[in-house]
């Protein structure tokens, strides 16, 4: 009796992580996105709006919560050196950071 109460108990939260993963997705689905950058959007989204877990968010939106989690540094700081000095070509920024 016992083990038939665990094994529902835990099929009652596997139904409710799928239903809610299902609203997640019907949410998202009405934005497509093609992009990495977009899909980590949408499942910040998902994480925020709907409280999944990073797995599930990523899961829901496709991507590996590698993806999730990688922050472009080199990128920002090019960036950062671009805007602070306009006059400066790309040959002048690039070789303090390589």
């Amino acid at each position: 009796m016992r083990e038939l109460k665990a094994e529902n108990s835990q099929l009652k939260k596997m139904s409710a992580d799928v239903s809610l993963q299902n609203m997640a997705l019907k949410d998202i689905d009405e934005k497509k996105a093609i992009k990495p950058a977009e899909r980590k959007a949408l499942a910040q989204y998902a994480i925020i709006e709907f409280g999944l877990g990073v797995m599930q968010a990523s899961d829901a939106v496709s991507i590996s919560p590698c993806t999730y989690y990688y922050q472009p540094k080199l990128v920002d700081a090019v960036s950062e050196l671009a805007h602070k000095h306009t006059n400066y070509g790309f040959r002048k920024n690039l070789p303090d950071y390589l």
